[in-house]
């Protein structure tokens, strides 16, 4: 579905955006060793009518990262989280 989202103009150039913002801030996100809890901003999309582009949402979760690197169990992200 994310496919179909970045193949239309302003999701492609939204995207793009995003890609390049990242990519020119990786070594001030990256965080220390210690700190186990990360913030991850999640993609959400609603497919639109007719072929149409859907709307796209961002939803604040919070993961903790396992020793293998991948992220445990998601929750959404509270002031208290």
């Amino acid at each position: 579905m994310a496919e179909g989202f970045a193949s239309q103009g302003p999701g492609r150039l939204w995207l793009g955006e995003l890609d390049r913002a990242y990519a020119d801030s990786t070594e001030c996100n990256t965080y220390p060793p210690e700190i186990r809890q990360r913030l991850i901003d999640v993609l959400g999309l609603e497919p639109g009518r007719n072929g149409s582009p859907g709307l796209a949402s961002i939803a604040p979760t919070v993961a903790n990262l396992l020793k293998n690197g991948a992220f445990g169990t998601s929750q959404p992200y509270t002031a208290t989280s």
